[in-house]
């Protein structure tokens, strides 16, 4: 008889590997953001035009170092061989603004006031109201040259500034246009 087969043990049951589980990512805050120190405000010119009597060359070039706020409202300053005082005026009244607009010529120094975008008040070289302000445009126009900064103040801080222009800026400018076109014609 033939032998019986060996008797083979079936092979060993190998446990599963435990499942890989990675660790939980770490979680950083990220680093505080530092901000550097805010640049301190620019000082505001003083309203050079607050003074009573007659604008001096000397004073307006002075409220022409800086250019900041007033009153949280932006003062701007710039060349008049940029702009010239016709285009100021212009852009001053049609934005409606209140302040005053100090000028500083080779002949000196000038002033014209603005009242919710009128132009109220003007002072240069002794003269004041319409023909200080034509007197301002010509000198301008002139030297090709010189300085301006405007001023925006509180509508109250213009009771005591005299009042001596009446009429409408487009009117003001067409006599000033007519005024030097005829100087010119002469």
């Amino acid at each position: 008889m033939a032998a019986p087969p060996p008797v083979v043990a079936p092979p060993p049951v190998v446990p599963a590997p435990p499942p890989v589980v990675a660790p939980p990512p770490v979680v950083v805050a990220p680093p505080p953001v530092v901000l550097p120190p805010p640049a301190p405000l620019p000082v505001a010119p003083a309203p050079v035009a607050a003074q009573q009597g007659p604008v001096t060359s000397a004073s307006a070039v002075a409220g022409l170092d800086s250019v900041g706020t007033n009153g949280g409202t932006r003062t701007f300053q710039g060349s008049l061989g940029v702009l010239e005082i016709e285009e100021l005026t212009q852009a001053i009244a049609v934005g409606g603004k209140t302040g005053r607009l100090v000028l500083v010529l080779a002949a000196g120094g000038g002033l014209i006031v603005f009242e919710s975008g009128r132009v109220t008040h003007s002072e240069f070289g002794g003269l004041s109201g319409e023909e200080a302000f034509r007197a301002l445009v010509a000198g301008s126009h002139r030297e090709r040259g010189g300085k301006f900064c405007f001023i925006p103040v509180n509508p109250n801080e213009l009771r005591s500034q005299p009042k001596t222009i009446t009429r409408g800026v487009d009117q003001l400018l067409l006599d000033v246009a007519r005024a030097m076109d005829e100087e010119r014609r002469a």
